[in-house]
């Protein structure tokens, strides 16, 4: 059972925020929740009060809130909780380093559409865009991200391609794709835009700096 205040959540924000359970059930029990986790994670909620504005916020900035997995995951971890969610054409990233790159658990605020004019910039450029709380994402992000929500609400969270903060071994920036499966690849230009998330407990600390 979830934690009253992230029951509280789900009443206030609805359709926009995808609970720990809800990632459990999808992922077939291959992860779980401690009992310690979930009460943590209804403490990063903010109070009420701010929890209607954090869902009218979502609303009207496209922005899912979602939860980070009870152990650190990687890409390849992420793939193999269901590898038919992925492309079949991602081997070619299997001995790449930015595979080692890991999502923790806590809320996520992800934003569904790209930064506004940070397509055709710079990567350094695009990243001025962002606001102070907001952190471009990695590819083990990305995937964790777009593969919850697929197998949770059965449709695509990303439906464009971004570039991501991972690298490739030789300097190439990694790109994210979901035309065919969640896909990767490396590009060395800076046609795609970016996309962003902000740790939700950072609404409430703003919150109470009010």
């Amino acid at each position: 059972m979830l934690a009253q205040e992230l029951k509280k959540g789900r009443e206030i924000i609805g359709m926009d925020i995808i609970m720990p359970e809800e990632i459990e059930d999808a992922v077939e029990k291959q992860l779980f929740y401690s009992q310690e986790q979930l009460e943590k994670l209804s403490l990063m909620l903010p109070r009420e009060l701010a929890l209607e504005m954090v869902a009218r916020y979502c609303y009207e900035n496209s922005v899912v809130i979602l939860c980070g997995p009870p152990v650190q995951q990687t890409l390849k971890n992420i793939y193999m909780l269901d590898p038919d969610v992925f492309s079949p054409s991602n081997s070619w990233w299997e001995k790449e380093s930015f595979t080692k790159e890991f999502i923790g658990w806590g809320w996520y605020a992800v934003w569904k559409k790209g930064i506004p004019k940070s397509k055709g910039r710079s990567w350094h450029s695009a990243v001025k865009l962002l606001r102070c709380s907001q952190k471009p994402l990695s590819a083990t992000q990305m995937a964790w991200m777009e593969f919850v929500y697929q197998k949770v609400k059965g449709e695509s969270l990303f439906q464009e391609s971004f570039r991501t903060s991972s690298l490739e071994d030789d300097g190439d920036r990694i790109c994210f794709d979901n035309n065919n499966g969640i896909e990767f690849f490396s590009t060395s230009d800076n046609k795609l835009p970016i996309v962003a998330a902000q740790e939700i407990d950072l609404f409430k600390q703003q919150e109470e700096e009010k």
